[in-house]
């Protein structure tokens, strides 16, 4: 019996020392993503490192994009922003101004090409304004926190708030 209670207690330690961890960013692991709307907490998993194209774009800015899913739905969480640099100097960006030519947006969709559940872009006349915030990013471990809070349109054309959205990932550049 001490022999199965031993077995037992080094499977559980290995087990826990091997768990995908959190770190230190308010339990949220690397390349996931939360923001809350409508009462509702909506959370998951990038589907791969965000990508940071370093070319630079015709409207002077470089894209970045990060694109995710929600578990067991078919639901898609996408952001992209025109970035100023391609070392998160500058740390706000803003989605929703129609006369700007950045790309930067917000969608949550029922599936990649679906409808929209919530969205704020620069293509919408006097959309939902949505702010990014780069709350830290570290060159040598590619690590990011991006911070994004305001208001998105649902797919009835009425805005609500988007509050407390984070993604914690990891940055590809190419």
């Amino acid at each position: 019996m001490r022999k199965l209670f031993f077995c037992l207690a080094i499977v559980s330690i290995v087990f826990i020392s091997c768990s995908k961890g959190s770190d230190d960013d308010q339990g949220l692991e690397y390349n996931t993503w939360t923001f809350k709307a409508e009462g509702t907490t909506y959370q998951g998993d990038l589907y791969w490192d965000p990508l940071l194209n370093t070319f630079l774009q015709s409207n002077d800015t470089y894209t970045f994009t990060m694109l995710g899913g929600e578990p067991n739905t078919n639901r898609v969480f996408n952001i992209i922003i025109s970035l100023a640099d391609t070392t998160f100097e500058q740390k706000n960006y803003q989605s929703g101004d129609a006369t700007s030519d950045h790309i930067t947006s917000f969608s949550y969709r029922t599936e990649l090409v679906g409808e929209s559940i919530y969205r704020s872009d620069n293509h919408t006349i006097n959309g939902p304004v949505m702010n990014y915030t780069i709350e830290s990013y570290n060159p040598s471990t590619r690590e990011l926190v991006l911070n994004f809070s305001g208001n998105a349109e649902n797919e009835n054309g009425v805005d609500f708030a988007i509050t407390e959205g984070k993604v914690r990932c990891k940055v590809e550049k190419f």
